[in-house]
């Protein structure tokens, strides 16, 4: 199969499209960057510039399915001109390709989308499902409801959606754990708040399995792309102390002082939402890492063997 991807480089894509390659399917992306276009076996590269609505249309002969991963990370400040990147980096992209296929014949047949658990409010007692409509009031509840409206439009073009709801990747080298890990070094780290709120998580591994499978198995709809283990902030501090085998110093800062540092973007770890994978679970999804340990155990392997 010819699969086209935006964000193809960045932390999921990268092994996504190993992964797929692997598998003997032929990747086409999307590049903001010309130097990062190549042309070889199973890989080709294509240059586009939603901001400008500059797009190689070549990239789409032959591709049957689109995956869309293209967004700019939501860990830098949230300034105004900031939170407006969050979201056009996520949604200009989309405009533009389902600008060109509803004026185009064309042989796609899917669209797989990334997607976010901040769509789910935080809710004390409560455990999210697909089934649960509900939509955040804050900034990033507003960014994936955006987001799954654009990705759900190419229905109208008779292309099957699929939007992947995900937690926090753990990952060696990119996403949240390296920031963790130099705070670590030290044997200090931190329960956020009350540390009550849930830390929706998947490992890198599980997440790209996830996708291949919506690819060749042509799911549709939403899906949660989150691990089974729901743990806490707090229960999530205690692990990282068992799987380090150190004395740590894990002090509770109060939220206030994440607010006066971080602002609106604390919520990013004062907020969280306990999330279920029930259509994974469903449909016999098998993950590598199904709770917390295990993961975390793996991710700091690996970064130790590269450091």
């Amino acid at each position: 199969m010819r699969i086209l991807i935006t964000g193809a480089t960045g932390l999921v894509g990268k092994s996504l499209v190993t992964a797929l390659q692997k598998k003997g399917h032929t990747i086409h992306y999307f590049t903001t960057r010309k130097a990062s276009i190549k042309h070889e076996t199973g890989l080709h590269g294509y240059f586009w510039n939603p901001l400008i609505g500059s797009m190689d249309t070549d990239a789409f002969q032959g591709v049957e399915a689109i995956v869309h991963l293209a967004g700019a990370t939501i860990s830098n400040p949230w300034t105004k001109a900031y939170k407006q990147e969050i979201l056009e980096s996520r949604i200009l992209g989309l405009d533009l390709i389902y600008t060109y296929l509803h004026k185009h014949t064309h042989s796609i047949k899917q669209l797989v989308s990334a997607s976010g658990t901040g769509v789910y409010p935080d809710a004390t007692g409560k455990t999210y499902t697909e089934a649960d409509h509900v939509s955040a009031k804050g900034f990033l509840g507003q960014v994936v409801v955006e987001w799954e409206a654009r990705a759900h439009r190419f229905q109208q073009l008779g292309i099957q959606v699929c939007c992947l709801r995900t937690g926090v990747v753990l990952d060696p080298f990119e996403g949240a754990y390296p920031q963790l890990a130099k705070t670590f070094q030290w044997k200090i780290g931190s329960i956020p708040g009350k540390g009550t709120q849930f830390f929706p998580w998947i490992h890198r591994a599980d997440l790209v399995e996830v996708y291949v499978e919506a690819i060749e198995k042509q799911w549709s709809g939403i899906i949660n792309a989150v691990a089974p283990d729901c743990i806490t902030q707090k229960q999530l501090s205690h692990c990282l102390k068992q799987v380090y085998q150190q004395p740590f110093l894990f002090p509770r800062i109060p939220e206030f002082v994440f607010r006066l540092l971080l602002g609106e973007r604390a919520d990013l770890i004062l907020l969280g939402a306990a999330i279920e994978p029930a259509r994974l679970i469903q449909m016999g999804f098998a993950f590598h890492y199904p709770t917390i340990k295990p993961a975390l155990e793996a991710v700091i392997a690996e970064y130790d063997a590269k450091k």
